[in-house]
């Protein structure tokens, strides 16, 4: 039996042998096959492995009187051109490469050890906080204003590793939950080494 089944009338295969110099009529006919998928291949389409049959036939095995197998057949719309399907692979491949990069960087910043310099004073933190905007080095940094948050924003950037460990993040879409869970970090410590300026606590003058 020819792998190949068309559900097509007899005049609708007589009007497309008449114009098959025709595209549109060549759409036309294709859009109406079953085939296998060696045969879709055959063709240049790829049928994703996942996809199911739309039929399913027997048929006798040749040579042999009582021996039957399914052949599998699937339709145009269930197809992909091969340049498609490669396509799709390579897209499949990339997304696959972002989630391990997010994975990555989640690890990266979970296990990084984090460091910080203890035992400044209140007037050396301000004064820090003073010559460095705040921890912020770019912009207008407008008048200084003295409060516990510019402290801790002060002794994250100035004080911990928090700078470095943060330009090995992609602050787009791979790195962003390993930045949140670096930030987290660094202002648990920051609020375990210098409680007096934690997050609550009465503004230290």
């Amino acid at each position: 039996m020819n792998d190949l089944t068309l559900s097509m009338t007899s005049n609708e295969v007589n009007d497309t042998t008449a114009v098959s110099s025709s595209s549109e009529n060549e759409t036309r006919l294709i859009a109406t096959i079953l085939d296998t998928r060696d045969g879709w291949k055959r063709r240049g389409y790829c049928v994703p492995s996942k996809a199911r049959p739309a039929r399913i036939e027997q048929y006798k095995v040749p040579g042999y009187s009582t021996v039957y197998r399914n052949r599998h057949l699937f339709e145009f719309d269930q197809v992909y051109e091969v340049s498609d399907a490669v396509a799709q692979q390579r897209s499949s491949a990339a997304e696959l490469a972002v989630i391990t990069r997010e994975e990555n960087m989640t690890k990266a910043m979970q296990t990084a050890k984090i460091t910080i310099q203890l035992g400044k004073t209140v007037d050396d933190i301000r004064e820090l906080a003073y010559l460095t905007h705040g921890g912020n080095y770019q912009g207008d940094p407008g008048e200084f204003i003295w409060s516990n948050r510019k402290a801790r924003n002060t002794i994250r950037h100035c004080l911990t590793n928090y700078e470095t460990l943060w330009k090995k993040i992609n602050r787009g879409r791979t790195g962003q939950d390993g930045y949140n869970i670096l930030r987290e970090r660094v202002d648990e410590l920051v609020d375990e080494s210098y409680p007096q300026f934690a997050e609550g606590m009465p503004e230290v003058c």
